[in-house]
C-alpha cells in the first residue's frame, strides 16, 4: 500500500513540473524552454526571433543560450525586468537593436568574443548595468546601445579591437578621435586632445557630471550630446568648433551659461547665450536664465532654444526675426505675455507648446505657417486670431487649449488637421469659414463647451471622430457637399437632438453617432448603401427609425441598446443584417426581414425581451454565412416561448428543418394576414 502510494505521489509531482515547464519556438530553427525554476533557455540554431507565444517575462531570471544560435534578434528580451543572469555562447555574432532594452534587474553579462555588433538601444535602460566589455571582435556598436544606463561607470574594450577603444571607461573610436559614450554614472571625464567630435548622445544622461572642458581639438558637438546632463552649471565652447547638433544642450536644468571663447570663426555668446557668429540666429538660451534681450541682427530664434526655460516671464522678440523654430519656446511654464513682431512668416512645429502660463499672444498678419502643436496645451490661452494668410491649421495646433473660448478662422485656411483644437473645453462657438474642405480626425474631440457649429458647403470630409464628445452639441446642419462622414464622427454627443444627413453620403461609418442619447430621430436618405457597425448604438432616445431602400448592409451592433426604437422598417434592398445589429432593443415588438436578406448574424436580436413576432418574408431560410452556426442559439435568445415566426406558407417545411429554424414556432404569414 505504502508503495502504491509513493508511486501515487511522484506521479502526482511528475504532472505538477510538466505542467510548469513552457515550451515553444522562437526562429526558424530555434526552440525554448521556461523552466519551473524561472530558467529560459533558447536551443537551435539561427537567430532568436519573436517567441511563438506570450512568456511571463515577469517569472524569467536567468536565460541560458545554448551553442548553435548565432544572433539575438531585435527586442528578444526587452523588458524582462527580472532577469539576472544571462549566458551568451561563443556561437553568437549578432546582438540586435533593443535585445535587453528595460532589463533593469540585469547587473552584470558577458559578451563572447564571437560578438562583430551591437545593434541600437540594444542595453538602453539597463540601470542596473554597473560595467560592461567590449571584445575585440566587436566592429560595428550602433547608437544608442548604452543610453540611460544609469549605474554604467564603465565601458571597456578589450585590446587588440580594430574599431574601438577605450579610456577610463569611456567609449572611443579606435584613433580616439570620437568620443562616442560616456558611460551614465560617471561623475567626471578628461576629454584627451585626440578628439575631434562628441558624438551623438555622447554624454546624454549623465547627470552626475557637473563641469566639462572641451579640448580645442574638438570640432563637431553632435545631436543631442549633453542632454539630460541635470549636473552641469556652465559650459565653454572652444574655438576650434565648426558644428553644433540640435539639442545638444537640451534638458540640462542646471545650465547658467555657454560661453564661446573668442576667436570662434561660426559661433559668439552674449551673456551666456549662444549664437551663430554673425548674431543672426539664437541658438541656445540656457534653461536656468530668468530674463534676455535679444538683439536686433537676430532673424532666427533656432529650434529648440529657450526649451524649458521655466523662469522666463517675458520675452521680447525684435522686429528683425523672421522665422520661431521647432519647439523654441516648449515648456516655458512661467512665460506669460510675448510680443511677436510683425517681421515673423513661420512659427516652427511646436513652437509654444506646453506654455501653460501664456494667457495671450498676438500672431502677426504676414505669419503664413503655424506648425504643428505650436500652442498645444496652453491652457491660459483664452482667444487667439489666425492671420489670413494661413492655408492650413495642422495636427495638434492647439490641442488640449482648454481656456480657450473663441478663435478666428480665416477665409485662407482650407484644411483643419487632426486633433487641431481636441480637447478645447472651454470653447463655446466657432464659425468655420467656407473656404475650409476638410475637417480631418479628431479636429474638435472633447470640445464639450461647444454648443453649436455651422459646416459650409465647402466641406467635403469630416474625420473619424471629428466631434466625438461634444457633449454641449446641440445641433449641427451638415451640408450636401459632405460625402464622408468617418467613424465615430459624433459619438457620444449626448446634447444632440435631431441631425439631417444630407444625399451625398453613401455610407455611415463605424459608431459615428453612438451613445448620442438625446437623438429622437434621424433621416437616413436614399444614397446611404450602408450602415456600419455600431453606427447608432446606445441611441436610447430614438423611438423609430427608417432604413431606405438603397441600404443593402447593416452591420453588427448598428442600432445595439436603442431601448425606445419601438418600429423598425428595413429597406427592402437589404441583404445583410450584421451580429447583435438591434440586440438590447427591448421595446421592439415585431419587426419585419424583407425577402432580400440571405445573411443574418449571430445575436442580432438577442435581449429583445418584447419582440412578440419576426415576419420573415425570405422564401429561402437566412443562414449566419457561416457553416459553423449558431443562430438556434440566437433564436431561443431573443424570443420568449410566444413569439412566433411568420414565413411564406410554401416555405414552412424548409423554416422547420433548417439549421437556427427548427426549434422556433413557425406559422405562415398567411395566417397572420387573416387575423
Amino acid at each position: 500500500m505504502k508503495k502504491a502510494i509513493t508511486i501515487l505521489v511522484i506521479s502526482l509531482l511528475s504532472c505538477i513540473n510538466a505542467i510548469a515547464v513552457q515550451s515553444g519556438k522562437c526562429g526558424y530553427d530555434a526552440t525554448w524552454v521556461l523552466s519551473d525554476d524561472s530558467v529560459l533557455t533558447i536551443s537551435g540554431t539561427g537567430e532568436i526571433k519573436k517567441f511563438d507565444i506570450d512568456i511571463d517575462k515577469n517569472k524569467v531570471k536567468e536565460v541560458v543560450i545554448e551553442d548553435g544560435i548565432t544572433a539575438i534578434g531585435m527586442s528578444s528580451f526587452s523588458s524582462f525586468f527580472e532577469l539576472r543572469n544571462i549566458t551568451i555562447p561563443n556561437s553568437v555574432k549578432t546582438i540586435e537593436c533593443e535585445a535587453f532594452k528595460g532589463c533593469i534587474g540585469l547587473t552584470n553579462i558577458n559578451i563572447p568574443n564571437s560578438v562583430k555588433k551591437i545593434g541600437c538601444e540594444a542595453f538602453e535602460g539597463c540601470i542596473g548595468l554597473t560595467s560592461i566589455n567590449i571584445p575585440n571582435s566587436v566592429k560595428t556598436i550602433e547608437k544608442n546601445a548604452f543610453d540611460a544606463c544609469e549605474a554604467l561607470t564603465s565601458i571597456n574594450v578589450a585590446k587588440g579591437s580594430a574599431n574601438y577603444n577605450s579610456i577610463d571607461g569611456v567609449l572611443y573610436d579606435k584613433k580616439r578621435k570620437w568620443i562616442i559614450k560616456c558611460p551614465g554614472g560617471k561623475t567626471s571625464i578628461e576629454i584627451p586632445n585626440t578628439v575631434t567630435s562628441i558624438e551623438y548622445e555622447a554624454f546624454a544622461g549623465c547627470s552626475g557630471l557637473t563641469n566639462i572642458n572641451i579640448p580645442n581639438s574638438v570640432t563637431g558637438i553632435g545631436y543631442r550630446a549633453f542632454e539630460g546632463c541635470t549636473g552641469l552649471t556652465n559650459i565653454e565652447i572652444p574655438n576650434s568648433v565648426t558644428g553644433i547638433g540640435n539639442d545638444a544642450f537640451d534638458a540640462c536644468e542646471a545650465l547658467t551659461s555657454i560661453n564661446v571663447v573668442q576667436g570662434n570663426a561660426n559661433y559668439a555668446s552674449i551673456d551666456g547665450v549662444l549664437y551663430d557668429k554673425e548674431k543672426k540666429t539664437i541658438i541656445r538660451c540656457p534653461q536656468t536664465k530668468t530674463s534676455i534681450t535679444i538683439p536686433d541682427s537676430v532673424k532666427t530664434i533656432e529650434d529648440g532654444a529657450f526649451k524649458g526655460c521655466t523662469g522666463l516671464t517675458n520675452i521680447n522678440i525684435p522686429n528683425s526675426v523672421r522665422q520661431i523654430g521647432w519647439r523654441a519656446f516648449k515648456g516655458c511654464t512661467g512665460l506669460t505675455n510675448i510680443n511677436i513682431p510683425n517681421s515673423v512668416r513661420r512659427i516652427g512645429w511646436g513652437a509654444f507648446k506646453g506654455c501653460t502660463g501664456l494667457t495671450n499672444i498676438n500672431i502677426p498678419k504676414y505669419v503664413t505657417s503655424i506648425g504643428r502643436e505650436a500652442f498645444s496645451g496652453c491652457s491660459g490661452l483664452t482667444n487667439i486670431n489666425i492671420p489670413k494668410y494661413v492655408t492650413e491649421i495642422e495636427e495638434n495646433t492647439f490641442y488640449g487649449c482648454t481656456g480657450l473660448t473663441s478663435i478666428n478662422i480665416p477665409n485662407s485656411v482650407t484644411t483643419i488637421e487632426k486633433e487641431a483644437f481636441s480637447g478645447c473645453t472651454g470653447l463655446t462657438n466657432i464659425t468655420i469659414p467656407n473656404s475650409v474642405t476638410e475637417i480631418k480626425d479628431y479636429a474638435f474631440k472633447g470640445c464639450t463647451g461647444l454648443t453649436n457649429i455651422t459646416i459650409p458647403n465647402s466641406v467635403t470630409w469630416i474625420g473619424g471622430s471629428a466631434f466625438e464628445d461634444c457633449t454641449g452639441l446641440t445641433n449641427i446642419n451638415i451640408p450636401n457637399s459632405v460625402t464622408w462622414i468617418g467613424g465615430r464622427a459624433f459619438e457620444g454627443c449626448t446634447g444632440l437632438t435631431n441631425i439631417t444627413i444630407p444625399n451625398s453620403v453613401t455610407t455611415i461609418g463605424n459608431k459615428v453617432f453612438k451613445g448620442c442619447t438625446g437623438l429622437t430621430s434621424i433621416n437616413i436618405p436614399n444614397s446611404v448603401t450602408d450602415i456600419w457597425g455600431w453606427a447608432f448604438s446606445g441611441c436610447t432616445g430614438l423611438t423609430y427609425i427608417t432604413i431606405p431602400n438603397s441600404v443593402t448592409w447593416i452591420g453588427g451592433s448598428a442600432f445595439e441598446d436603442c431601448t425606445r426604437l419601438t418600429n423598425v422598417i428595413l429597406s427592402d434592398s437589404l441583404t445583410y443584417i450584421g451580429e447583435a445589429a438591434f440586440r438590447g432593443c427591448t421595446e421592439l415588438t415585431n419587426i419585419t426581414i424583407p425577402n432580400s436578406v440571405t445573411i443574418i448574424h449571430s445575436y442580432v436580436f438577442a435581449g429583445c425581451t418584447k419582440l412578440n413576432s419576426i415576419v420573415c418574408k425570405s422564401k429561402n431560410p437566412p443562414n449566419s454565412g457561416s457553416e459553423d452556426t449558431d443562430f438556434i442559439y440566437i433564436i431561443n435568445d431573443i424570443a420568449p416561448p410566444t413569439t412566433t415566426i411568420y414565413v411564406p406558407k410554401k416555405s414552412i417545411d424548409a423554416y422547420k428543418t433548417a439549421d437556427g429554424w427548427e426549434t422556433m414556432n413557425i406559422k405562415a404569414i398567411e395566417s397572420l394576414n387573416k387575423k
